[in-house]
């Protein structure tokens, strides 16, 4: 299995030891260990401690696949906010069924909403793992 590694300093001193799964794009374990501990690591000395948090396991080895949904709203034009984001998503799920899964669930982009021919319509992205 290929992967990446980053290592991040972060504003408390703490440093942050996250793996990614090049395949699925899973960060599936974020290590956060002491600088001294880190310091001691790098130099050799094996199993130093820190706190360990893991996520996405299932999907781990998995290839994520990506695509675009763009759909007519069923609202007027001046429907703004949380109605418009909510509907949008009811109908983004309604259109990608089972197997897939909507990427921005809160329709945050610029480009979420926007006008074809004089309607409504609403654009994100659906993406699952095979």
């Amino acid at each position: 299995m290929k992967g990446k590694l980053t290592i991040t300093k972060n504003s408390r001193n703490v440093i942050n030891v996250t793996l990614r799964d090049e395949k699925s794009r899973i960060r599936f374990v974020t290590a956060t260990i002491s600088r001294t501990n880190f310091a001691d690591a790098l130099f050799g000395l094996s199993e130093v401690e820190c706190d360990i948090k893991v996520k996405g396991l299932v999907n781990v080895g998995r290839k994520k696949v990506t695509k675009s949904l763009e759909f007519k709203m069923d609202l007027v034009d001046d429907d703004y906010g949380d109605v418009r984001k909510d509907r949008a998503l009811e109908i983004a799920r309604s259109h990608c069924g089972y197997e897939w899964s909507v990427w921005d669930t809160r329709f945050s982009s610029q480009t979420s909403f926007f006008d074809k021919d004089g309607e409504l319509w609403a654009r994100t992205s659906l993406y699952k793992f095979i």
